[in-house]
C-alpha cells in the first residue's frame, strides 16, 4: 500500500524478442506460431528492474536474455510479446520468467502451451503483485511460495500449462483490446460500487452502517470491498481514499493491483481491502457514530476508469 502511484504502465509493445526454429533450423510450411504476450500489474522501473526470460521449443533453450529498465541490454517494457514463429505441429513451448528487483528476484512465472500447425495463438502471461511470495493479500494472509511444475497465478499454485485449445487467436492489438469474465466487450460504460466485507461483498449506500475495528498492530480499521462491471478482471489498479468531514480529517491514496472475482451474477468483486482509519486504538469510541466518505476509482490496463463514493456511519 502506501501513497498514490500507478503500479501499470501501459508501453508501447517491444517486438518479437525471439523466434524458435525446429530442430532441423528448417522452417515449415504447416508450421504454427504462439505469442506469449506478457502482462504486468508491476511498472518497469519501479517495482522491478529487470526481467529474465528463458524460452524453450521442444525441450531445448531458444533464447535466453535479460531485459533492462535500466537502459543495459534489451530495453525492459510491459506488456511485451515473446514469439514462438512457425514451429511444428504439437511443439512444446514454454517460457520462464524471473522478474528480479535490486539485486534479488521477487517473481517467477511459468507458463507452456503447444504449437498448432496454421494457427497464430496468444498465451496471456501475467506478472502479478499478489503472486510476490510473502506479499500480505489480507489480515494472516499472504502470497504462496510455488514450486516447479507449478506456478502461481492470482495468488495460488496452478499448472502453468494451457491447452492451445484454450488459446485466443493473436491480434496485434491484444494487449489494449480483449475481453474477460469482468469486461465482456462492447461499449457498455465502467460501474463501480463500494462496498464492505473482509471475506466477501456486501454493498453499501449513503447512510449504511459501516463497521470499524481494532487491528493487530493498536490501530484502526475498516474492511473496504469493491464490485464493479466493465473493466478488466486482471491489472486493474483499485485506489481507496477516505475523508472525516465532521473532522476535516483526509487519508492518502491506497492503491492495490488485486484481481477481481467473479460474483456469477456478470458482476465481479474485490474484498478483504484493510483501510486504516486511525493509528490510535483509543480512538474507538471517539469515532462510533462518526461519518465517514469513501472513495473509490478502479482504473484497468486500458486506461477505462469508473468510480464510486458514498458517505456512511461508523459502528462496532
Amino acid at each position: 500500500m502506501g501513497h498514490a502511484r500507478r503500479l501499470f504502465l501501459l508501453a508501447p509493445l517491444l517486438g518479437a524478442l525471439a523466434s524458435g526454429c525446429s530442430r532441423a533450423g528448417a522452417r515449415s510450411e504447416r508450421g504454427g506460431t504462439v505469442v506469449m504476450g506478457i502482462m504486468s500489474d508491476l511498472e518497469p522501473g519501479t517495482d522491478l528492474d529487470r526481467l529474465h526470460v528463458t524460452m524453450r521449443a521442444a525441450g531445448e533453450i531458444v533464447r535466453e536474455d535479460t531485459l533492462s529498465a535500466g537502459g543495459e541490454g534489451p530495453a525492459l517494457r510491459l506488456p511485451t510479446e515473446l514469439r514462438f514463429e512457425d514451429l511444428p505441429d504439437s511443439t512444446a513451448v514454454d517460457v520462464s520468467l524471473e522478474a528480479i528487483e535490486g539485486y534479488g528476484p521477487i517473481l517467477s512465472r511459468l507458463a507452456s502451451t503447444r504449437i498448432v500447425a496454421g494457427k497464430t495463438l496468444l498465451l496471456r502471461v501475467w506478472l502479478q503483485r499478489e503472486c510476490i511470495p510473502s506479499y500480505r493479500l489480507q489480515a494472516g494472509v499472504v502470497s504462496p511460495t510455488c514450486s516447479p511444475p507449478e506456478t502461481c497465478i492470482s495468488a495460488a499454485c496452478k499448472d502453468p500449462f494451457v491447452p492451445p485449445t484454450e488459446l485466443e487467436e493473436y491480434a496485434p492489438s491484444w494487449a489494449t483490446s480483449f475481453a474477460d469474465a469482468c469486461k465482456p466487450g462492447g461499449d457498455a460504460a465502467p460501474d463501480v460500487a463500494i462496498g464492505q466485507g473482509e471475506t466477501s461483498y456486501h454493498p453499501l449506500s449513503d447512510g449504511d452502517a459501516m463497521i470499524f475495528e481494532k487491528g493487530p498492530q493498536g490501530g484502526l480499521h475498516v474492511w473496504v470491498a469493491v464490485g464493479m462491471r466493465n473493466l478488466h478482471q486482471k491489472g486493474s489498479i483499485t485506489t481507496i481514499s477516505a475523508y472525516f468531514p465532521d473532522l476535516g480529517t483526509a487519508f492518502g491514496d491506497v492503491e492495490v493491483g488485486y484481481g477481481y472475482d467473479t460474483a456469477g451474477d456478470g458482476s465481479c468483486v474485490l474484498h478483504g481491502l484493510r483501510y486504516v482509519i486511525s493509528d490510535d486504538v483509543s480512538d474507538f469510541q471517539k469515532l462510533v457514530g462518526t461519518k465517514l466518505r469513501l472513495d473509490v476509482k478502479v482504473a484497468d490496463i486500458t486506461g477505462a476508469v469508473g468510480s464510486d463514493e458514498t458517505v456512511v456511519t461508523l459502528t462496532n
